[in-house]
């Protein structure tokens, strides 16, 4: 492949193509694989070779053609691996749904969403733990009939109807 985009190529854009491969080879043989545009180009420019803004320009198409083969040969793809937070917050159905999308920028609407439900669910479970009895036990507080929460020594921790009006919004 290298050879095949310096047949026509520059000295220049050969030469960085050269440099290029060679930080590829060397990605290739790090685990885990990432192939990514940002991280390839940051290695490379610290090689002398392309920078990221090169290679994502639209005359940095010969530099991408050899990052893709790449990364098809070490069995992954230029996008960015997954942080461990990321692994976490999704979990593996949603993984299998964002892999099956093709197109990148509905994968990112869709990853998006995902992301604002988790943070939406995270919420309503503190939300929960926040009115559960166990909490009000641990802390020493009593939820009065009409929803008021009170301390062991009578003092008000929450209005009324605090307890009640958030029971009835939580599922």
């Amino acid at each position: 492949m290298l050879q095949e985009l310096c047949t026509s190529a520059t000295t220049r854009t050969t030469n960085a193509l050269t440099v290029l491969n060679a930080v590829l080879e060397q990605q290739s043989r790090i685990t885990p694989l990432d192939f990514s545009m940002a991280t390839i180009g940051r290695l490379s420019k610290e090689q002398g070779g392309p920078s990221t803004q090169t290679i994502r320009n639209r005359t940095g198409k010969h530099f991408q053609q050899l990052i893709e083969a790449w990364a098809a040969y070490a069995g992954t793809s230029c996008k960015k691996p997954l942080s461990v937070r990321q692994k976490q917050l999704l979990n593996s159905n949603d993984q299998h749904i964002l892999d099956a999308i093709d197109d990148p920028v509905i994968r990112a609407v869709v990853g998006s969403l995902i992301a604002e439900r988790n943070k939406y669910r995270d919420q309503l479970n503190t939300l929960k733990a926040a009115i559960s009895d166990a909490f009000f036990n641990k802390q020493g507080w009593e939820v009065m009939p009409t929803g008021q929460v009170k301390d062991a020594e009578g003092n008000e921790i929450y209005k009324r109807g605090y307890v009640n009006g958030l029971r009835k919004m939580l599922p």
